[in-house]
């Protein structure tokens, strides 16, 4: 399952160390700018591992014909409004970043389809029904690897060591987008902290495991595992980045 399911399963699952979920910051920012977003990502889950960072990434339905950005930005000038629809299922927060971007650089601003989860996303790109989508790279690369979506961008410092050919958001003039997310473990949040610690150790183990990391490298996924205190953290102070990005508290 994937978008705010997980989340919210978590809020309401057993706290016997039964259930875990595996999910994106992006996911857990969304609370940001989705009304009756169905948990709270500081208090409705309990942080158990991080797994590992990734870029965002930008890609267009191919039936469009553009292979840049810069050709797609010409592309969206030229049309009507429906060109402007791109499909999110996760970071609304980053788009609203990117959309203050691109209404001071051509005068246009992207209108957000939201999904609940990347499948249908990439589906709908895929058959042109939307005509481009912002998500994790690792929701967008498989289907840009096999022709049904291209992407024009990824986020981050420097391009990715699986997708070369692809250029970073930096590298075409966009320094502000210059980020990164994550993956982590989070269980229901009344877990006992003896069963989060064993979950973390056993998890870490794993994680660490060499077949797992040639399994999630080629997905855009570098591995990096964390304490659960470390985790708690990190959530904390990513809702606070994002505030500040955005300009925006959640919305209740």
């Amino acid at each position: 399952m994937s978008g705010a399911v997980p989340g919210e399963l978590m809020k309401k699952g057993p706290p016997d160390g039964s259930q875990l979920a595996l999910m994106s910051s992006t996911t857990l920012i969304a609370k940001l700018t989705m009304k009756d977003y169905p948990f709270d990502p500081l208090k409705d889950i309990a942080p158990v591992i991080q797994v590992g960072d990734f870029p965002i990434a930008f890609a267009v339905s191919r039936k469009i014909g553009v292979s840049t950005f810069a050709e797609y930005l010409q592309w969206l000038k030229e049309g009507d409004a429906s060109r402007r629809k791109i499909a999110v299922s996760s970071n609304v927060a980053f788009i609203q970043v990117l959309n203050v971007l691109l209404g001071k650089a051509i005068g246009e601003t992207l209108e957000v389809v939201s999904y609940r989860g990347p499948i249908a996303a990439v589906s709908d790109v895929e058959q042109g029904r939307i005509p481009a989508s912002c998500n994790t790279v690792t929701s967008l690369l498989p289907a840009h690897r096999g022709g049904r979506v291209r992407i024009l961008m990824t986020t981050g410092a420097k391009r990715l060591q699986v997708a070369n050919d692809i250029p970073t958001a930096s590298e075409l003039g966009y320094p502000k987008l210059d980020m990164r997310e994550w993956f982590a473990f989070f269980a229901p949040p009344a877990t006992p902290a003896p069963i989060i610690a064993e979950w973390n150790r056993r998890l870490s183990l794993a994680i660490g495991d060499a077949a797992v990391g040639d399994a999630l490298r080629p997905l855009g996924l570098e591995l990096e595992t964390s304490t659960p205190t470390e985790l708690a953290a990190r959530v904390a102070s990513h809702q606070m980045e994002w505030e500040k990005r955005t300009g925006m508290e959640p919305v209740l």
